[in-house]
């Protein structure tokens, strides 16, 4: 199946269950329910994909705080506000 960019959906490139009735639309003139297509989906043998756990999101003040000090004191102060550990590696 081509890419959602093809279809005019610039934005990101995930195939949503809206963006799938909406073609079915433009390309048959048939108007499908969300659990239409749904169940139409899953017939065809395609299943929700979600990722295994969600993205981690920087807060911008913790990211400027981290690349503002550029030393160690900034790390471990950092690493004791998040309860992160400090792991230093070397060849």
């Amino acid at each position: 199946m081509p890419a959602p960019a093809a279809h005019g959906w610039t934005d990101d490139q995930v195939w949503t269950v809206a963006r799938v009735r909406t073609l079915i639309g433009r390309k048959f003139h048939i108007s499908y329910s969300f659990s239409g297509v749904t169940r139409l989906l899953h017939r065809m043998g395609y299943s929700l994909q979600m990722p295994a756990r969600p993205a981690r999101r920087r807060t911008r003040r913790r990211r400027d705080y981290c690349m503002a000090e550029g030393d160690l004191a900034g790390g471990k102060n950092l690493r004791t506000a998040t309860g992160a550990f400090i792991c230093f590696e070397d060849e």
